[in-house]
């Protein structure tokens, strides 16, 4: 009986004797390789979701950059009533971007800066207006800058009738004052006493003035100017000064061609992209390109890819951003010269 229970003891224990070492070597060689292959599987969906999340980024910061620009295309020049903007005599506002009364000057309703150059302070339109309240240091190298002027699209206060959108605001800003009979002009009013004048009976009407100055600035933050994330701003007539704000991150380059009507029949014979001052006049619609990259660089992303916006070519970065180019064409129905003058610089 002894040596039965002993040959049963003998027969549990070799049963139970567990894994060889050879056998447990490739095990862990087995569960290393699950486990690289989860890790890599994890890491390039991460990495695939931040690519998206980026391209999306950057699509939709392109699609507001390109529709902000067609919309204020297609108002520049826009005056309300006034059709003849030489009869609207130009006002000095407190904190001017140029002599003469630029910020309040409705001739020059639509004007560019060709290839800026950052060594320059400040940035020169083609039609000789010398921009000094933007700092041309930091605008991005051989980029364009847009100038428009208008009114804007609705009337602040329009034959005794109020804006529902009409802020109680005591600040001075700018209006196009209009009324039958009387030269319109400019005039210095809060919004509060717009109000004031409706109840008055008073029988004119009331548009914001509007002086815009896109460009592209090499930096995002005013307080840490060392984050050189390109981005799209604007120097703009705020009460009664010029100051700025920037809106789109990721704008690399904005370039503007003028399409050019040289034979009077309201349609763009030739576009160009460093047109001569007098040739201003002669544009009837605008081209807009601009360079938008990610706001963040991808691991393991290069880009090689050379570029073509508008006019100009930009060679391969060859680092880690996404780039997308968008344009787009914007008639500019409001700055059309009347048919008596078509034809004539």
């Amino acid at each position: 009986m002894r040596c039965l229970r002993r040959a049963v003891l003998l027969q549990l224990a070799s049963r139970c004797r567990g894994l060889s070492l050879v056998e447990l070597l490739v095990a862990m060689a087995l569960g290393m390789l699950l486990s690289a292959g989860m890790v890599s599987l994890f890491l390039e969906s991460r990495r695939q979701y931040f690519y998206d999340e980026q391209l999306s980024r950057l699509q939709e910061n392109g699609r507001y950059a390109i529709n902000l620009l067609s919309r204020e295309l297609a108002m520049a020049g826009f005056f309300a009533t006034v059709l003849d903007r030489k009869t609207l005599a130009t006002q000095p506002v407190s904190r001017d971007c140029s002599d003469l009364n630029w910020a309040l000057n409705p001739v020059t309703a639509v004007d560019m800066v060709n290839d800026h150059l950052p060594s320059s302070v400040a940035m020169d339109t083609v039609q000789g207006a010398l921009l000094n309240c933007v700092d041309g240091r930091a605008v991005v190298a051989l980029s364009d800058a847009l100038i428009i002027k208008r009114v804007a699209g609705r009337a602040s206060l329009r034959e005794g009738k109020i804006a529902s959108n009409l802020t109680s605001s005591s600040t001075l800003q700018w209006y196009l004052r209009v009324e039958d009979d009387v030269a319109p002009r400019w005039e210095k009013r809060a919004a509060a006493d717009l109000s004031a004048l409706a109840w008055s009976g008073d029988s004119a009407s009331y548009w914001e003035a509007i002086t815009h100055i896109f460009y592209i600035r090499d930096y995002s933050d005013a307080e840490n100017r060392a984050d050189k994330l390109p981005t799209l701003c604007i120097e703009g007539l705020v009460n009664d000064l010029m100051s700025t704000r920037c809106l789109v991150e990721g704008v690399e380059n904005l370039q503007i061609e003028l399409g050019l009507d040289t034979d009077g029949d309201g349609i763009a014979n030739r576009y160009a992209g460093a047109p001569l001052a007098h040739e201003v006049a002669l544009a009837v619609s605008v081209r807009v390109s601009l360079l938008l990259r990610s706001t963040q660089s991808l691991a393991g992303y290069r880009d090689d890819k050379d570029y073509r916006v508008g006019p100009l070519s930009i060679a391969a970065p060859r680092d880690a951003f996404l780039r997308r180019v968008f344009t787009t064409t914007v008639q500019l129905r409001n700055v059309l010269r009347p048919v008596a003058d078509q034809g004539k610089i």
